[in-house]
């Protein structure tokens, strides 16, 4: 049996793109998941790179028990109030432990200042405005294949440095701690090969984070970076989500980058967030 037929068994199944994202809606994440059952959704993972799972009721030990499917569970955010269980958090405007909670957010990959970046991305929607606050995912890899094959050679060899610089307006509004310790720096080739798939992804951060690349000049690394990011953020290789509550959403993190859409402040949006290395 093929890898595609196997994922096509999952309930409820259904692609949101043509290229990437999948629904599956009639998955109970409270029965038992079978070794056969993961090896699907595992591969349905690989394969459609975000997966949504419609009307799920669970706690967060179910959370984090069902994101170890695809990765092992790992909390390296510098929160100023931590997570309660000690593997989830809550990205939220009105938790006191709620991270990343307000505003719009530009395309971007969680923690690419760290030597291994998060693998996966999961969340649980709790409690979400009636508009706006919705996820947009974009396919690097797509960005790539769009790319004159001269821009792509060009990006090849290089390696580009992020670092966590925020500052302190930052760091408040998104409720995290700025101390010295947690300020570091990686550097990450441009564009990194997924070694289970070998999809190529675009490995770079926003201005204030991706700031240079090794061994090149500002003067010249500065708009090649502008326009890496100006080829993402224009991309038509995206998927849309429209929150509900119970909503489950997994992506990859390695391969995708994802944004949030302006909302209403006055009205709560939490949602429960595990973060997941690889395996």
């Amino acid at each position: 049996m093929s890898v595609i037929s196997v994922i096509e068994t999952l309930p409820g199944f259904r692609p949101l793109t043509p290229h990437f994202g999948a629904e599956i809606t009639g998955f109970d994440i409270q029965a038992p998941i079978t070794p056969g059952i993961a090896a699907a959704l595992l591969a349905a993972y690989r394969r459609y790179q975000v997966l949504v799972l419609r009307g799920q009721a669970m706690d967060p030990a179910t959370q984090q028990r069902f994101g170890e499917i695809f990765g092992r569970s790992e909390i390296r955010e510098h929160n100023k109030v931590k997570p309660v269980d000690g593997y989830s958090s809550h990205v939220s405007n009105v938790l006191a432990d709620g991270v990343f909670g307000r505003g719009e957010l530009r395309l971007h990959m969680d923690q690419l200042f760290y030597p291994e970046p998060l693998a996966a991305l999961m969340l649980y929607a709790i409690e979400v405005p009636t508009e706006g606050g919705d996820t947009v995912f974009c396919d690097t890899s797509q960005v790539i294949a769009a790319m004159p094959p001269s821009l792509r050679a060009e990006l090849l060899p290089l390696r580009a440095r992020t670092g966590r610089h925020y500052d302190a307006a930052t760091a408040a509004a998104y409720n995290v701690s700025i101390a010295e310790e947690t300020m570091v720096v990686s550097e990450h080739p441009l564009i990194w090969v997924e070694p289970e798939t070998g999809r190529e992804a675009l490995w770079i951060g926003r201005k204030q984070l991706t700031r240079s690349i090794v061994g090149m000049a500002e003067d010249a690394a500065a708009p090649l970076l502008a326009e890496v990011r100006r080829r993402i953020e224009t991309s038509e290789a995206l998927y849309r989500h429209h929150w509900q509550p119970h909503d489950l959403v997994l992506w990859n993190n390695r391969t995708l980058q994802h944004a949030r859409t302006p909302f209403d402040e006055s009205q709560p949006r939490t949602l429960r967030r595990t973060a997941l290395m690889a395996a």
